[in-house]
């Protein structure tokens, strides 16, 4: 968590340097929004909130916070820049984030282990990666406000480790599990431009 901090700080330092040269920071922006997930492991829901600034040459910067429900619940924590097609206050843009996708499993979640049935120990989530990419377009903005419909894909992992029962006949031994999930998915978002 310390380097991903320390990386936001130096892209955000980076871009204000450079952003100082040539402009100044433009818009404040915020939004918040409700995407619809769909993959392999059904269907399921994010709530999002995104805080960031736009400037003049049609890029803006976000740094946004989630709470995911897709297999398990998780909360993304990412910086995201968006690329508008054009200055009007109805277009499309382009956008690509990345961050920490951090576990945050709900207390029915905590004690499946994988579907395992012979758990010994507490199952122990670890946070993985979050990205996102796709395409939108701004709709009904009104002095920065307005409704913004996205589409694109997704991706978020974690890991969950845990000790397992085992009968081999005679006598019941643990052995230690480790799950990897990696899990992709569709996703279309209505969001909301404070």
């Amino acid at each position: 968590m310390p380097k991903l901090f320390l990386l936001l700080i130096a892209v955000c330092d980076f871009w204000g340097a450079g952003a100082q040269s040539t402009s100044r920071w433009e818009k404040l922006q915020g939004s918040v929004g409700l995407s619809l997930l769909n993959g392999q492991s059904g269907v399921s829901g994010r709530l999002g909130l995104e805080a960031g600034y736009e400037l003049p040459s049609r890029f803006s910067a976000h740094l946004g916070v989630a709470l995911d429900y897709y297999y398990l619940r998780t909360v993304p924590v990412f910086f995201e820049i968006q690329r508008a097609v054009s200055r009007q206050p109805q277009h499309f843009f382009a956008y690509a984030g990345g961050g920490m996708n951090l576990a945050w499993p709900t207390q029915e979640e905590r004690n499946m282990g994988g579907g395992g049935w012979g758990i010994a120990t507490p199952v122990a989530h670890r946070s993985g990666l979050f990205t996102q990419i796709g395409v939108g377009r701004t709709m009904g903005k009104q002095s920065g406000r307005g409704f913004v419909l996205r589409l694109g894909h997704s991706f978020k992992s974690f890991s969950e480790t845990y000790a397992e029962r085992i009968w081999n006949g005679s006598n019941s031994d643990e052995a230690s599990r480790k799950n990897l999930y990696q899990l992709g998915m569709l996703e279309c978002s209505l969001r909301y431009m404070l």
